[in-house]
């Protein structure tokens, strides 16, 4: 039997997704091989090369295997010369030194929030390069490449960039789809890599087409567009990932709307097709948020939270980068105005409303500054999905109903649907997309009190937070 496998590089675990025209058969799912040099934490290039070779050979030991795509972290790099890896890559939020003056002024003149989309964070691919070329780990590399796209590359030889990948880099302009010019050349980094759409073919190798993936997040938003778009026309679609970071996208389409999100110069601008955008906002707490807040409980996984919420929010959260307190890019959770005798379960209902308002603080962003309509559809991923309580909740905090597919793993399945789109079969595409089941989750209507109180609360602390930030 044909199968199609998607296989996500994550920062803690690395999934394969196979699905068949039947639907989806299995996920499986394995620590991603990581290693710490000199006090900075890579990803460990040839563990995960092992790791997705035993992937893709055991799938093929069971199935005939017709495609693969990738999804990966942002930002991360591989420096690359003849087929392999020069290096490991830096992970993706290892924050390094800043650039010399004359490096710094490069990007200071080139890369402007209207020439890139986004605003510069230190975390981007292009830091990372030219930390590595100054500590002598990328001598002799032709290129460099996101580990999806390098996956690819390793087998098929081409050396390709998608425009979700492009973006984290702060080397490409929005508007044109392409390497500012003269920005390499300027920054002494090679440039021999082309910048192609998610889903274009990288080429076969053993007679197993790869395709263009990109940046997890953008990938679960590929695969959550091609399975509902057709099936709810004319609103607007936007997605969650809720995963170790929460991003909210949406598509927007047309110049005049670009240049109306750029004037806002709010969240991150990527291209996804010649007259397409997806527009992003971003919390990069969101998992590690409720992480931190479990272990301080003693609670080891998602069964073991609250299935119900019985009361008003009893203390407020601030998180770095969560739109109220500022991105100061230091990593901070603060308890504020905590309520007397709270218990374990009250601490995790404020953390579950926390997360719900944060969740709708970024989609109402994204309406406003694209003046899109209140008539939208959500869909959801990550391993919290599976909880009915929380899932509630974050329908009363949209006022929408909340769709989400039978598994969790989105960043894995919208790479299969990369390797499927790679591939060109259409029909056989349309099977596979058809045999995805989803189910929706309605809004609780006794939550809308609960969540009315917790956003007048919090909209008074955003603006004691902002007045703070200034």
């Amino acid at each position: 039997m044909d199968a199609y496998l998607g296989i996500d590089i994550g920062t803690t675990n690395s999934k394969c997704l196979i699905a068949t025209e039947e639907g989806i058969v299995s996920v499986v799912s394995r620590p991603t091989p990581k290693k710490r040099i000199d006090g900075h934490l890579f990803f460990d290039i040839h563990g995960i090369e092992a790791l997705v070779d035993a992937f893709i050979g055991s799938a093929s030991d069971e199935y005939s295997v017709r495609s693969v795509g990738f999804s990966s972290i942002g930002e991360s790099v591989v420096p690359v010369a003849a087929g392999c890896a020069v290096s490991d890559a830096l992970m993706w939020d290892e924050k390094i030194p800043g650039e010399d003056e004359g490096k710094a002024s490069v990007l200071a003149e080139k890369c402007s929030y209207s020439v890139t989309g986004t605003h510069d964070n230190g975390l981007f691919s292009v830091h990372k390069i030219l930390w590595m070329r100054r500590n002598g780990m990328a001598d002799g590399a032709e290129a460099f490449l996101p580990v999806s796209s390098y996956l690819a590359y390793r087998r098929t030889g081409k050396k390709l960039w998608d425009y979700s990948q492009a973006a984290r880099s702060y080397m490409f302009s929005i508007r044109n789809r392409r390497w500012i010019d003269g920005l390499h050349e300027a920054l002494g980094i090679p440039d021999d890599s082309a910048i192609m759409p998610m889903g274009s073919s990288m080429g076969e190798h053993n007679g197993i087409v790869y395709g263009l993936g990109g940046h997890d997040h953008i990938v679960g938003m590929y695969g959550i567009r091609r399975i509902f778009s057709h099936l709810f026309p004319g609103h607007t679609l936007y997605y969650s990932s809720m995963g170790t970071s929460e991003v909210m996208a949406a598509s927007i389409k047309g110049e005049s709307v670009l240049n109306q999100i750029i004037d806002s110069e709010n969240g991150c601008i990527i291209p996804s097709s010649n007259d397409e955008y997806i527009i992003t906002r971003s919390f990069r707490m969101f998992g590690r948020f409720l992480s931190r807040i479990m272990d301080m409980l003693g609670i080891a996984d998602f069964s073991a939270l609250p299935d119900h919420i019985s009361g008003n929010a009893r203390c407020l959260f601030c998180c770095d980068g969560d739109y109220m307190m500022g991105n100061l890019g230091t990593g901070e959770i603060n308890m504020l105005q905590m309520e007397n005798g709270m218990k374990g379960s009250d601490v995790l209902e404020a953390a579950y409303i926390y997360l719900a308002a944060v969740s709708e603080i970024l989609r109402s962003s994204i309406e406003h500054d694209a003046a899109l309509g209140h008539d939208f559809i959500m869909a959801a991923g990550g391993g919290i999905t599976d909880n009915h309580c929380f899932m509630q909740l974050l329908a009363a905090a949209f006022g929408s109903p909340v769709l989400v597919l039978d598994t969790p793993e989105i960043s894995a399945l919208g790479a299969m649907l990369t390797g499927l789109a790679a591939l060109g079969e259409v029909e056989k595409t349309d099977a596979v997309i058809s045999s995805i089941d989803y189910h929706e989750i309605m809004p609780d209507s006794r939550l809308y009190g609960i969540l009315a109180d917790a956003g007048r609360r919090y909209s008074g602390l955003s603006v004691k937070c902002s007045q703070n930030v200034k």
